[in-house]
């Protein structure tokens, strides 16, 4: 009795009856081709809706071929280091942060380089700024944050974006709480701020919002093609 586990962001609760609904007209709609292969990026129809939706929560237009489905948030997360990361190649994570991430960047023969957030979980901008080293390639940042559940600020947020643009680094956001903001909290996001829609890859997953995590449906998004050095 009142202990609760928080080792993994599984909920307790069942998808909304709206989610049941939608995969049964799927299910029984007999269309051609729903249950066959589509492109790698998933269907068209969907990236659309998913940009279309990013386009009116943000200051940034997307479009559809901005857009790649994936198999949740962690496939997400694999799919950019894979695509960004030559050995050795470091990456900047704000702690505390989903410890999953160490195992994706290894994965990809990339190194973690851990800056510690102030006594409030608010990333430090001058701690960051000292992290970076010319073998940086990337700062990851998930807001509302897993564990501390702290939303970043837009001050931080644009110290983030200004280190970004000065040193050429990617900024990887994981959105994936997004959804999950209460008691009046503004939601700033990375790609709010000039000249970060060129460097910005956008992780999400639709497991928390609609408590859908053994579905494993999530994309990412990104306006630029980024890939390795060699």
């Amino acid at each position: 009795e009142n202990v609760f586990d928080f080792s993994i962001g599984n909920p307790d609760l069942e998808p909304p009856k709206e989610v049941k609904d939608a995969l049964k007209e799927i299910v029984d709609a007999d269309e051609p081709g729903s249950h066959g292969y589509m492109s790698n990026s998933g269907f068209e129809s969907t990236r659309k809706a998913i940009a279309d939706k990013r386009s009116k929560e943000s200051s940034v237009e997307v479009g559809a071929n901005a857009v790649c489905m994936t198999v949740g948030a962690a496939a997400a997360m694999n799919d950019v280091f894979h695509s960004i990361l030559d050995d050795g190649d470091e990456v900047i994570l704000l702690a505390p942060f989903f410890m999953e991430y160490l195992n994706y960047i290894d994965n990809h023969n990339g190194k973690a380089v851990i800056v510690q957030t102030d006594d409030n979980f608010m990333p430090d901008v001058n701690a960051i700024i000292a992290a970076v080293t010319p073998k940086t390639k990337a700062i990851v940042i998930n807001s509302p944050n897993n564990p501390s559940g702290v939303v970043y600020s837009r001050r931080t947020m644009k110290g983030i974006s200004d280190i970004a643009k000065e040193n050429d680094l990617i900024v990887i956001t994981d959105e994936v709480y997004r959804s999950l903001i209460y008691d009046g909290v503004k939601y700033t996001s990375i790609l709010d701020f000039e000249g970060m829609k060129e460097r910005t890859v956008l992780i999400y997953s639709f497991s928390k919002e609609f408590s859908m995590t053994g579905w494993r449906i999530g994309f990412t998004l990104s306006d630029k093609k980024l890939g390795k050095s060699t």
